[in-house]
């Protein structure tokens, strides 16, 4: 079961840095039209995290305490960051535990 949650973890890594790599036009949006409805999981917000989201300012110390929340609360599941471009200045450590993240723009 490890082994299924690391390969999945890598399935999804690879599927984001290859959007992110890509890149997406510049005004182009999620495919999410409205914010999923999830009781077990996540939302990357300003007001659960307390960061700016104006993309200017540095959300890395937010972004890695969402992720480790999750590792710590859950063990494994889905933290949700809604669309927007974040400025992060350092690596983030995804341990197999945020199974999905979308409509992250990053520079």
């Amino acid at each position: 079961m490890r082994r299924y949650h690391a390969i999945r973890f890598l399935l999804i890594a690879c599927w984001i840095i290859s959007s992110v790599s890509v890149g997406r036009a510049a005004g182009s949006s999620s495919v999410y039209t409205q914010k999923p409805d999830d009781p077990e999981a996540f939302y990357f917000t300003p007001e659960n995290y307390a960061f700016k989201a104006d993309g200017k300012s540095d959300v890395t110390e937010a972004l890695q305490e969402a992720i480790n929340q999750v590792k710590r609360e859950k063990n494994f599941g889905i933290l949700f960051l809604p669309e927007g471009n974040y400025r992060i200045s350092r690596d983030i450590l995804f341990v197999t535990t945020a199974r999905s993240v979308y409509g992250i723009k990053i520079r």
